[in-house]
């Protein structure tokens, strides 16, 4: 998957982590998806990428609402990575 941005591998390591507890899987989720957005531009990536940085800190997201989400509690170094992301949208 890391080095032929195989999608499927991907659906299932992120359903299967999504199955685990929380403090194993968002770094995991965040390694991975942050491969398949940055190699081979996966859009759903992207989103998960952003979604587990937010669990990790307990930050609800709904991205049918995007502007409903507050990253302002987030400390600085965690906010100035947050913001980053987002502005590679």
């Amino acid at each position: 998957m890391k080095t032929k941005g195989d999608t499927l591998a991907y659906s299932k390591l992120f359903y299967f982590l999504k199955d685990s507890n929380k403090g194993d899987r968002t770094d995991t989720l965040m390694y991975y998806s942050k491969i398949m957005t940055e190699k081979f531009n996966s859009e759903n990536a992207y989103l998960d990428y952003f979604e587990a940085l937010c669990e990790k800190y307990d930050i609800k997201v709904d991205f049918s609402k995007y502007s409903s989400i507050d990253i302002s509690s987030l400390d600085k170094s965690s906010k100035i990575k947050a913001e980053s992301w987002l502005n590679k949208c």
